[in-house]
């Protein structure tokens, strides 16, 4: 073989190398880019599985309450207007 073309040979030898370190590092770059990314998107979903309920839950409880207020008995402490009426009539009878 002729020396120049040795030479030539060992030079594009070397460069293939580089080329292949610097593949093999953009390889792991662009691995973790993804998990990272996946992480990142698939994480908060499984987050709002859990949270969407508990909203959903606190906002129907609110709705609820408003609807349908004579459903609940009111406290012994609150007592209508009837009701200090008749006491009255009977302190004054």
């Amino acid at each position: 073989m002729d020396p120049e073309t040795a030479l030539r040979l060992s030079l594009l030898e070397e460069k293939i190398n580089e080329i292949h370190k610097y593949t093999k590092r953009l390889y792991t770059i662009f691995i973790w880019t993804g998990v990272v990314t996946v992480a990142m998107f698939v994480l908060p979903l499984i987050g709002l599985i859990f949270v969407i309920p508990s909203f959903l839950s606190s906002y129907g409880s609110i709705g609820s309450a408003g609807d349908a207020p004579s459903q609940t008995a009111p406290p012994a402490s609150m007592q209508s207007a009837t009701d200090y009426a008749n006491q009255l009539k009977s302190l004054l009878q």
